[in-house]
């Protein structure tokens, strides 16, 4: 190992400014496909038109009102390929990763002019973090776990996630890995994985996270649904009778689950085998889904001026369907009407035994 790779974010950094490819494609030593994807059918989501009419806004800037829309309504699409990329002499520094010739985005704070010191050398491992895994909670449940079971399959996983909350602790405990953690550290070689699609590599994986962690827990009855709180915690959604429409749910039989207040384990054991999952649009969803059953339903309540469908991916990734209700602003928050919701409830399919 050489001291000369503290150049490299400065070097590959510079490629790009000069109109020279710096990416994992262009920069790879090897790369393979591991799963090709294809065509898929996306079957529209649950919703009343006239809610589309509230939203006024998306949550990624990235992705336009219309882009969302039309991801709601269904129609043919593709699956992503996943793709495995090899890195020869390549660098974690900073969150991101890099070579003479790629700079690799990772973490989501700025890119380092130059590499620190290493802290460690590392022959050969296989990263198991994604950008969107290492910022929300739900994007680590649904692409950070699976992708670290296709780590597994491939060699020695490594993580740039170094600090855990507790119910990522416990859910790691429960899919049996626990990929070491850390930054500052160069790699002989390091695969990267491009693994954002739910083609069938991937929904096999979802199938074994759901096994792992559910375990032999005890499966709610048919029927059953479950909502899933969302408080104050994470970013700010500000639903105002989230109370109001707890209460209302209740009435109809479904369990609330206040992750704030529960263990991982204690999600997973009162929430099993649900068939409706409903709450705030937001990564505390994540509890509800990992156990839900195939088949089953997630509807999600949408603050006006932050849509997103994001879910809708993640749930046709299990073989579930999806259904959203768009609230009604108030200020900075909005609300959301009960009425609605319960019919957007009714009209949920049973699921198939």
């Amino acid at each position: 190992m050489k001291h000369s790779y503290r150049l490299n974010p400065l070097l590959s950094r510079l490629r790009g400014k000069v109109g020279l490819p710096n990416d994992l494609q262009h920069g790879a030593a090897r790369s393979w496909v591991i799963d090709p994807g294809g065509p898929k059918m996306s079957e529209p989501a649950l919703f009343d038109s006239d809610d589309l009419r509230r939203v006024s806004g998306v949550i990624h800037d990235w992705h336009s009102i219309a882009d969302e829309i039309e991801k709601v309504r269904g129609g043919p699409g593709v699956h992503a390929p996943m793709i495995a990329y090899e890195l020869s002499n390549a660098t974690l520094s900073g969150g991101h990763v890099f070579t003479r010739k790629v700079a690799h985005p990772v973490q989501g704070h700025p890119m380092p002019h130059l590499a620190r010191r290493v802290r460690k050398h590392v022959p050969h491992a296989i990263l198991a973090s994604t950008g969107f895994g290492l910022k929300w909670f739900g994007h680590w449940m649904f692409d950070d776990l699976p992708l670290t079971l296709a780590a597994l399959e491939m060699g020695e996983p490594i993580s740039a996630l170094t600090s855990l909350s507790p119910h990522q602790r416990e859910y790691l405990e429960m899919l049996g890995v626990a990929p070491p953690a850390g930054d500052d550290i160069y790699f002989d070689r390091l695969v990267v994985l491009q693994d954002f699609g739910q083609n069938a590599h991937k929904r096999r994986r979802h199938d074994e996270v759901h096994r792992r962690i559910v375990g032999d827990a005890p499966q709610l009855p048919p029927g059953r649904g479950v909502m899933i709180l969302r408080g104050d915690s994470g970013q700010r959604r500000g639903m105002t009778n989230e109370p109001e429409v707890a209460t209302a749910l209740s009435k109809r039989g479904f369990i609330v689950l206040d992750p704030q207040r529960l263990t991982a384990a204690e999600m997973v054991a009162q929430s099993a085998g649900a068939d409706i999952v409903v709450g705030v649009e937001g990564s505390q969803l994540a509890h509800g889904i990992v156990g839900m059953r195939r088949g089953g339903t997630l509807l999600t309540m949408q603050p006006p001026a932050r849509f997103s469908s994001i879910w809708k991916s993640i749930c046709e990734g299990r073989d579930m369907r999806y259904g959203f209700v768009v609230g009604h602003a108030q200020g900075s928050d909005f609300s959301i009407n009960i009425d609605a919701l319960n019919r957007l409830i009714d009209r949920v399919p049973p699921v198939a035994s």
